[in-house]
């Protein structure tokens, strides 16, 4: 299978967009329809309803930031916390960090980029190469 370039993702990623704000629309109508049942439209039931539009626009999302090449640097923030790459992979692997906790910035020794990084992109296997550090952004 053919990989797909960026700017075929970034089409993809539109057209998820899209897809998935009609499905909250339509969820939205429903739910607050006078004869809508409450029980019907539980957190749980709405989750498993949007999975079909949430898992491939995550999917996308991570594939992208693997990719891009379109990146500012700039110098570290006078907050967050900076962590080599190998041991913020190794936290998240065990569970230090989940999605909830916060997001990071691919990073240098000396400055950050643009490009976010989530503990979901190392259990997908999702994890640029190309630096050395991930300033850490806690919740």
């Amino acid at each position: 299978m053919k990989k797909e370039t960026l700017e075929e993702l970034k089409t993809r990623k539109i057209l998820l967009e899209e897809e998935l704000e009609v499905f909250d629309e339509k969820w939205d109508k429903k739910r607050f329809a006078p004869d809508a049942n409450e029980e019907d439209f539980t957190w749980d039931k709405f989750c498993k309803a949007r999975s079909p539009y949430d898992n491939p626009l995550s999917i996308v999302d991570k594939e992208i930031r693997l990719i891009e090449t379109n990146f500012t640097m700039g110098s570290h923030k006078d907050y967050g916390d900076l962590f080599l790459m190998k041991d913020w992979v190794d936290c998240c692997r065990r569970g230090g960090f989940i999605d909830y906790d916060g997001f990071g910035h691919y990073s240098t020794l000396t400055e950050e980029s643009s490009f976010e990084v989530y503990p979901s992109d190392v259990k997908a296997n999702k994890v640029r190469k190309d630096f050395t550090h991930v300033m850490w952004y806690n919740r």
